[in-house]
């Protein structure tokens, strides 16, 4: 494993436990469908959240389309969209994104809820 992935591996750890201290339920972790993936899919009340997780050292001014390329957007849309289809799940929909900064302890994760909405792209 490199030490990137090492490092993505404990940024997703990290936040899928920021999350279940929120009370968010976590439904699943790496999905993958159609050649897509999204970090996190959990629900927060009666919202199904797909949650993309990044590791960043400075979170500042935070222009979200700098951080996460629009085809990265497009693919997250994708992949939520093939979820819900096989999944049929019948609940609000919001796409979240949680930046980790591993090299910190405690790690602290910085959400930000409905990041991006597919109504943009």
């Amino acid at each position: 494993m490199s030490i990137e992935n090492g490092k993505g591996k404990e940024g997703e750890n990290a936040a899928a436990k920021y999350l279940q201290s929120k009370n968010y339920i976590i439904l699943k972790r790496n999905w993958r469908g159609q050649h897509k993936e999204i970090d996190i899919i959990c629900l927060d009340q009666d919202t199904l959240v797909f949650v993309e997780v990044k590791n960043r050292k400075v979170w500042g001014n935070i222009d979200i389309r700098e951080i996460i390329p629009h085809h990265k957007i497009r693919n997250i849309i994708m992949g939520a969209e093939y979820y819900i289809l096989e999944n049929n799940p019948q609940k609000n929909i919001r796409f979240d994104l949680i930046f980790i900064n591993t090299d910190l302890k405690p790690i602290k994760p910085y959400h930000i809820k409905d990041a991006f909405n597919a109504l943009d792209f």
